[in-house]
C-alpha cells in the first residue's frame, strides 16, 4: 500500500478518524492526486482525502492552504482532523454544499457571466491572503520548465507570497447557482503572483473544453460569458492586470503539460497551437 493510493476506508480507519463505523462511504469523481470519499453520517457529511504514508507532506501543504484560505474568509473545507493513520496520510475536512460551477451552468441554467463574476472576485479576495510560510519555497506545482522560466522572467512587479489555488475551476468551485458555496481540491496550492493563479484559470477556461466548445455553439457561448465574467469580477476587486498576456502564455504551457497522457495527441497539438499563440504576444 505505500506505493499506492490506499484504498477504500475500512471500519476501523473511520473508527480511529472519530467517525462511526456506520458511516456510507461513497467515492468521488475528484482527487487524481488520491482519493476523496464522501463519508455521510446521520449527523453530516465529510470528505476523506487518503494518501499514502510517505504523502504525508502533500497532505500537511493542503490543509495549511485551507486553513489560511478560510481564515481570509473563503469557502474552503474546514480541516477536522489531519494525521497518519497504519498506511495512510489521512485529511479529514467537512463537506461543502451545492453543485459544481460546471453542473450549475450546463445543466442547471445558472448564469455563467454573474457566476463567472463571483468567481473572479472570490479569486481576486483569495489573492489577497499571505500564503502560510510552509507553501513558499522548495519545489511545488509552481516549478517551472525553461521555457516556462523564460516566460516569467521577463514580468514585472512580481509578487511571491499571495494564496494561490491554481486548480480554480468549474470542477472544484460549488455554487447553489447564486453564489459560491465552496472552493476543493487545494493540492496544487503554493505561494506566488496572483496572475499565475487567474492565468492558470483563464487557460483551463480557453484550453481544456476546446474539443467540446468547438463542437457546440452553446457551451461556446457559455464558456465565453463565464470568461468574460470571470475577469471582470477579478478586476473589479482587484484592479487591471498588466503582463497578464505573459502568464497567460505561461499558464497556457503548463495547463498543456499537465495535461499530457490525460488528452488525446491531437487535442494537445490544437491546445499547443493556441498557446504559441499566446507566446507569440509576448515581448521581451
Amino acid at each position: 500500500m505505500s506505493g499506492t493510493p490506499p484504498n477504500q476506508p475500512s471500519r476501523s480507519l473511520l473508527t480511529a478518524l472519530g467517525l462511526p463505523g456506520s458511516a456510507v462511504v461513497q467515492p468521488t469523481s475528484g482527487g487524481t492526486d488520491a482519493p476523496v470519499w464522501r463519508i455521510a453520517t446521520p449527523e453530516r457529511p465529510y470528505a476523506l482525502r487518503l494518501r499514502p504514508r510517505h504523502g504525508e507532506m502533500a497532505s500537511r501543504r493542503e490543509a495549511s492552504a485551507m486553513r489560511a484560505a478560510r481564515l481570509g474568509g473563503i469557502p474552503a473545507p474546514e480541516v477536522l482532523r489531519e494525521e497518519a493513520l497504519r498506511d495512510a496520510s489521512c485529511l479529514l475536512t467537512t463537506w461543502c454544499p451545492g453543485e459544481t460551477l460546471a453542473t450549475a451552468i450546463l445543466e442547471s441554467g445558472a448564469d455563467p457571466r454573474r457566476l463567472g463574476w463571483a468567481c473572479g472576485q472570490l479569486q481576486a479576495q483569495l489573492h489577497a491572503i499571505d500564503a502560510p510560510p510552509d507553501l513558499a519555497g522548495g519545489r511545488s506545482w509552481l516549478t517551472p520548465t525553461p521555457e516556462e522560466e523564460r516566460l516569467l522572467t521577463g514580468a514585472r512587479h512580481v509578487q511571491s507570497s499571495r494564496l494561490l489555488h491554481l486548480d480554480f475551476h468549474p470542477l472544484n468551485i460549488l455554487t447553489d447557482g447564486r453564489k459560491i458555496t465552496g472552493v476543493v481540491d487545494w493540492v496544487n496550492a503554493a505561494a506566488g503572483d496572483p496572475r499565475q493563479d487567474l492565468a492558470r484559470s483563464l487557460a483551463i477556461l480557453k484550453l481544456a473544453l476546446q474539443p467540446e466548445v468547438a463542437a457546440s455553439p452553446t457551451l461556446t457561448s457559455a464558456v465565453h460569458a463565464l470568461i468574460d465574467g470571470w475577469l471582470a469580477g477579478y478586476e473589479a476587486e482587484a484592479g487591471p492586470q498588466r503582463q497578464l498576456n505573459r502568464f497567460m502564455a505561461w499558464a497556457g504551457l503548463r495547463t498543456v503539460r499537465d495535461l499530457s497522457g490525460k488528452r488525446s495527441p491531437a487535442a494537445l497539438r490544437t491546445m499547443a497551437d493556441e498557446v504559441a499563440k499566446w507566446i507569440g504576444t509576448v515581448s521581451d
